[in-house]
């Protein structure tokens, strides 16, 4: 495990509950729930919307997968960020007699864990543990342990880095030389990669991600009506006939429409080149293999910085869950009708 970046995590949960009191304003919701009553029970409704917008503004919100992988190694991941409004949306959602037993369960079970976690924070400080200190944002790469082979390792990491070449060509209007890709972080118990990148290609690689999500969510009912066993085989060949002209259609569309979007380079070898590692990303998926920007953060303050920090920390979270809710998916949900042929590197490429 990365302790150095846990560490970090850990921080970061410790300032969110000295901001933001979760602890108390869970306790709120149950006492009001605990009174059984159609006033307290308006108003229960009323304080845990209000506490849904308090989770989505903390920092929490905005963690990784990668980071969330962490929690989930110590078992912590559902009383935090949005797995926390997960987690409380289905009990609220409970039927009307459980709801009460099921909070309290819930919030005793979460005081235990963040108790838990300051204890092993404090455990790794004296253990002469130093936090991973982000001081921008991350790209990041992501390989199943069982594709960590030499070889298929240094594929995927060459690609990778070709990927975000691309991305910063196509931003370059000026053709300005720019400084090679390379891997600043690396976490050891895992194949997760991770490159440093100016603020504008950082954008566009979540803009890049962002939209993947939209064309992945946009056909997943249609994708499950392919499989439903309420349909008969011919109807099921027509639905799976149908999910492939609009899938291609979609993939198509966004290489094409992201591409244009994020491009300030009008040269089209340098687009085509775009296109190319847009398809292979599209590939990776189902594979497991996943991109992804891990945001930096801080243990300052949030809410003083005013609403001009708040609404750009609520764009990153509304872009982050639709990407969140794109890797949620089993890896055969991530098979898209297969794009066109993704063109073999040159051989320029491959000597570089």
């Amino acid at each position: 495990m990365d302790t150095n970046k846990l560490l970090e995590l850990l921080n970061l949960l410790e300032a969110d509950e000295s901001e933001f009191s979760f602890v108390a304003k869970i306790d709120e919701v149950f006492d009001l729930i605990s009174q059984n009553n159609e006033e307290s029970n308006n108003n229960a409704a009323g304080k845990t919307n209000e506490l849904y917008l308090v989770i989505k503004s903390s920092r929490a919100a905005i963690f990784a997968k990668t980071e969330i992988v962490l929690l989930q190694n110590i078992s912590a991941d559902k009383f935090f960020g949005l797995e926390l409004v997960d987690s409380l949306y289905a009990i609220m959602n409970s039927r009307g007699y459980e709801v009460t037993h099921k909070l309290n369960a819930f919030r005793s079970q979460r005081n235990d864990k963040y108790k838990f976690l300051m204890q092993l924070r404090n455990s790794l400080v004296d253990a002469g543990i130093v936090s991973y200190k982000q001081s921008q944002d991350e790209i990041a790469l992501s390989i199943p342990e069982d594709f960590t082979q030499v070889k298929e390792t240094s594929t995927y990491l060459r690609d990778f880095g070709r990927f975000i070449e691309s991305v910063e060509d196509c931003q370059n209007s000026e053709d300005v030389p720019l400084t090679p890709v390379k891997i600043s972080r690396l976490n050891k118990s895992s194949a997760d990669f991770f490159v440093l990148a100016n603020s504008e290609t950082v954008k566009a690689v979540l803009e890049i991600l962002s939209e993947l999500a939209t064309v992945y969510l946009a056909i997943k009912e249609l994708r499950a009506k392919r499989i439903d066993p309420a349909l008969n085989q011919a109807e099921q060949t027509e639905i799976g006939a149908i999910y492939e002209k609009v899938g291609k259609r979609k993939v198509a569309e966004f290489v094409e429409n992201i591409v244009e979007k994020i491009s300030k380079n009008p040269d089209q070898e340098k687009r085509t080149k775009l296109r190319k590692y847009l398809k292979l990303i599209i590939k990776w998926l189902p594979l497991g293999i996943h991109l992804e920007v891990v945001y930096s953060k801080s243990v300052e303050p949030i809410v003083p910085e005013g609403q001009v920090q708040m609404t750009a920390l609520e764009e990153k979270r509304s872009k982050q869950l639709g990407v969140m809710e794109m890797y949620k998916l089993p890896k055969e949900q991530l098979q898209l009708p297969e794009p066109d042929p993704v063109e073999p590197a040159d051989a320029q490429e491959d000597d570089e």
